[in-house]
């Protein structure tokens, strides 16, 4: 009964809870499966317009992200018809961060999966998938997943290994169907604040594009401008094994960087190794981008982003001089295919991992600004302190989530109590 707990390997579940193992709530015939072997779909058969594939990279927080996907024609899609998606299936990567799921909904209905990715279809006369997708996303779920998983160089998942999971929830549909709801809606609303961040991201780069074509088309050396003191170009701090330790600041990786900073989930670098990295601490209007690896991803240092240090991997672009040059302008020119293709144009000139050195960078040329960069800039800042606000929101919401959801996974809150909670937000 309710109030009373039982032992589990993801802690205490409230004894009422009824456990099953992964199998028992799965559709009989294609319950658990992996997706299409090597041999099945090569990347050559990727076309531009058809079915898409849903890849490891594609897996966000419980959603499916939808850009820059592959597709297959329609006589590819039918001959692999046994590995179409259906709304409520949950995808889960199968190597590498096999803690990594997300639920299909009724936008991906039709799609497909590749071979890196396991599918699960949960019956629904026995568990609600909305349940069953934010139960996989319990951190003690996760840990137990990373655990079970096989493999010496890179963890993997097989089809037993999740057919033989405990999975204990509520015997009552209608309650798991009620904790699901809860959480999505906060999930719901942590996506429309996305989705209005990226138009506003959009409006600030469709206004600085209309006003660079009424502009001129001289150019500028990006050396020139470091030289008469207008910007800075810098790295990261290099730092030992030995100085990754708290406390001290966020130590920002690659990994860290994608359309903003994760800094709570970053590498900390000592306080006495702080005092040394100078200027490579972050400073408010720096846009930072991976040099390394998997190049070209931007972000911008806010009044409102963590303070924390940059690691090697990333390369910040610092304007000193901010009526010369207005680093919402800058940043807007940076996202263009101006910058990219000069990237792209050095990154791929060793045999090593693609990489843009610091020498490379300062030989770039970029647009020369004129004095109306000011009147624009401002005109994009407000765009971008909307934005701001919008992930402030985000910030919040997520933590709500993240704290509901292993109390209401384990009953220690009820639905109707939970309701209440969200129902002040």
């Amino acid at each position: 009964m309710v109030g009373e707990w039982r032992k589990t390997i993801y802690g205490e579940i409230s004894e009422d809870f009824v456990e099953d193992r992964l199998w028992n709530l799965c559709d009989p015939d294609v319950g658990i499966q992996t997706g299409p072997f090597g041999s099945q779909l090569h990347q050559e058969d990727y076309v531009p317009v058809g079915t898409p594939i849903i890849t490891v990279e594609h897996l966000g927080e419980n959603r499916i992200l939808h850009n820059g996907m592959p597709r297959v024609s329609d006589p590819d899609r039918d001959r692999l018809s046994r590995y179409m998606l259906r709304t409520g299936d949950i995808v889960f990567s199968r190597v590498g961060s096999v803690d990594r799921r997300a639920l299909v909904r009724s936008a991906e209905d039709g799609w497909m999966f590749s071979g890196r990715c396991l599918r699960v279809r949960p019956d629904p006369k026995r568990i609600d998938s909305g349940y069953l997708s934010y139960f996989f996303g319990l951190p003690a779920f996760k840990e137990h997943i990373r655990a079970i998983a096989v493999g010496a160089t890179m963890p993997s998942l097989n089809t037993a290994l999740l057919s033989n999971v405990v999975i204990p929830h509520p015997n009552d549909i209608a309650e798991q169907r009620a904790i699901a709801c809860i959480l999505d809606t906060l999930d719901d609303k942590i996506e429309l604040n996305r989705q209005m961040d990226m138009t506003l991201e959009a409006m600030a780069r469709a206004l600085f594009k209309s006003w660079v074509a009424d502009s001129n088309s001289l150019r500028v050396k990006v050396s020139d401008l470091i030289r008469d003191g207008i910007l800075e170009i810098g790295d990261g701090y290099r730092a030992k094994n030995s100085e990754i330790r708290k406390p001290g600041l966020p130590f920002i990786r690659a990994g860290d960087l994608n359309n903003g900073f994760d800094t709570g989930g970053a590498d900390v670098l000592c306080d006495e190794s702080v005092a040394k990295s100078g200027t490579k601490i972050c400073r408010p209007g720096d846009i930072a981008f991976t040099s390394k690896g998997t190049i070209g991803r931007f972000a911008r240092v806010t009044d409102h982003t963590a303070v924390f240090v940059y690691s090697p991997q990333v390369c910040f672009w610092r304007s000193l001089n901010w009526k010369r040059l207005n680093p919402n302008v800058l940043y807007c020119w940076m996202q263009t295919a101006d910058m990219k293709s000069q990237i792209e144009a050095v990154s791929g000139q060793t045999d090593m991992a693609p990489y843009v050195s610091l020498k490379d960078q300062r030989h770039m040329t970029i647009p020369f600004f004129p004095e109306s960069q000011e009147t624009i800039g401002k005109h994009i800042e407000l765009l971008f302190a909307r934005q701001a606000l919008f992930t402030k929101e985000n910030k919040i919401l997520a933590c709500l989530r993240d704290t509901l959801l292993p109390k209401l996974i384990s009953g220690e809150l009820r639905v109707k109590d939970a309701e209440r909670i969200v129902g002040i937000i």
